[in-house]
């Protein structure tokens, strides 16, 4: 198998019938977990099925996320809606997810491989191979690969698991390893070097792409799903009487980005000069850390306009030297704008309507307009 090649489905089958992925790897048609067996009766390896592209779907508050550029893959778990314990699912995934970071975290890392999946934004049969991933990330600190976290459903608690992954260096998978795995040989001449060398000596050699010069669309800067666009006309008319108080939430929003960062002020209504925030961003080791400084301006839009070149070029013109920006907006970004800001190289971050909802759910645990609703009116009143 190769990675990001795409596996069609069946052409003459529908549903989950038509998947291919059962003929790939011998396992279930459904689920996000799918196991499969060894002679032992152990489990070889499990297949994890990122949550769809279509931002429609049921998973919608558990956004599965694979970053190419670092190799680092966040999953959820299956405990994801209220009435169960956070072990009780199912198809057992969270036991697996359990079970597999505990041991690497104990130092024994001979555990199953996790072959990466994600349904290609097309169609709904066909799939991209993404990789293998191995629990844990190299720059997290201990307990911080698996997290149980709080979720509020129908006014109803509940836990599940966000795990952290690294995909490892393999962009071909010999399938004489895939059916060696299945006979209870994980380590043999057919797998990766990447997976001996991590299972051996526990060197994660991940697979991280640079990035590339890249200007998002207006779709890709606003949120598609309905749920998240509500979320984000509840921040937009929450400050729009009062755009002023958004440049604090918007400063706030900036620590949550970059936990590094340190507001120094909310410049006054009059004032700003094009700056409505200042701080400090450090970098480095607490005993000897360095700081940079940054200013950053806040645009409380309508989520269906944009900000054009005259609205960055007033942050940009502004910025001092050895001074990074940050421009924080409900709305999206104007393609000349966008890509003046890129193809310049200002060293000017863009944070748009999308970034603000997905921010909100990732670290703040807003997911309902009832909860953005609460959360602003106690934070921002």
């Amino acid at each position: 198998m190769i990675v990001d090649q795409t596996y069609e489905g069946h052409k003459e089958k529908t549903g989950f019938a038509g998947e291919p992925i059962n003929r790939l790897m011998g396992v279930g048609n459904q689920g996000g977990f799918r196991t499969k067996k060894n002679l032992n009766d152990e489990i070889a390896y499990v297949v994890l099925v990122i949550n769809p592209f279509d931002k429609s779907s049921a998973h919608l508050d558990w956004p599965d996320n694979l970053d190419p550029t670092t190799g680092r893959l966040t999953y959820f778990g299956d405990n994801r809606k209220p009435g169960s314990q956070l072990h009780d699912t199912p198809k057992g995934g969270n036991r697996i997810l359990r079970d597999s970071f505990n041991s690497v975290a104990n130092g024994d890392r001979e555990v199953p491989p996790f072959f990466v999946f994600s349904k290609e934004a097309t169609t709904g049969l066909n799939f991209i191979f993404r990789g293998i991933a191995v629990p844990g990330i190299d720059k997290s600190s201990l307990g911080e690969d698996l997290v149980a976290m709080w979720r509020t459903k129908n006014n109803l608690r509940f836990q599940n698991y966000r795990a952290s992954f690294s995909i490892l260096n393999a962009c071909e998978i010999d399938r004489r390893w895939i059916e060696a795995l299945k006979e209870g040989q994980p380590i043999s001449k057919f797998a990766p070097d990447s997976w001996t060398k991590w299972v051996n000596r526990g060197v994660r050699d991940v697979l991280a792409a640079p990035f590339a010069f890249k200007i998002r669309s207006k779709e890709e800067q606003l949120p598609n799903a309905a749920n998240e666009r509500e979320i984000l006309e509840v921040v937009y008319k929450h400050f729009s009487d009062d755009p002023y108080k958004f440049e604090s939430f918007a400063a706030y929003l900036w620590t949550l980005i970059e936990p590094g960062a340190v507001v120094h002020e909310v410049t006054r209504r009059s004032v700003d000069g094009g700056k409505d925030a200042t701080g400090t961003q450090k970098i480095g080791l607490s005993s000897d850390a360095i700081t940079v400084d940054w200013a950053l301006e806040a645009k409380c839009y309508r989520p269906d306009t944009q900000v054009g070149v005259k609205g960055i070029s007033r942050l940009i013109s502004r910025l001092l030297h050895r001074q990074y920006g940050v421009l924080v907006t409900t709305a999206s970004i104007g393609k000349q704008a966008y890509t003046e800001v890129r193809e310049d190289e200002h060293p000017v971050a863009l944070v748009t309507g999308k970034d603000i909802v997905d921010v909100l759910k990732d670290k703040c645990e807003i997911n309902t307009v009832s909860i953005a609703q609460q959360w602003l009116g106690d934070h921002f009143p």
